[in-house]
């Protein structure tokens, strides 16, 4: 599929491809390796630094503090949707026994009966 190219893209293409860049000037040279000696070596954070800078760069309060509410909630309802989970297993072992008519006193047997 050849798309039509318009004349005017075939001059601008011809002339990017002569032309040359002028260098750069010596002040600019001096002026960029200047502020890279200012500023030095990066220091080290300390662990709250680095919190903060974390907390800031997420957005702090307006952003990042809604989301983690967020995940916190939703990690809340997952694990307390687990733990019903697991309780209604049990209270369906209950209601096994009782259909079969086992007294609940001979079901706490039968279960360590068959555990190692």
């Amino acid at each position: 599929m050849s798309t039509h190219r318009p004349p005017d893209d075939d001059r601008l293409e011809a002339w990017l491809a002569s032309s040359t860049p002028p260098a750069p000037p010596a002040q600019l040279r001096e002026a960029i390796l200047r502020s890279a000696r200012a500023t030095g070596m990066p220091t080290r954070l300390s662990w709250t630094q680095a919190v903060r800078a974390l907390w800031t760069e997420l957005g702090g309060l307006r952003i990042a503090a809604p989301v983690m509410a967020l995940a916190l909630a939703l990690g809340l309802g997952t694990s307390n949707q687990i733990w019903q989970a697991q309780d209604q297993a049990t209270s369906e072992e209950d209601d096994l026994l009782s259909l079969a008519l086992i007294a609940e006193d001979y079901g706490s047997l039968l279960i360590a009966g068959t555990q190692p």
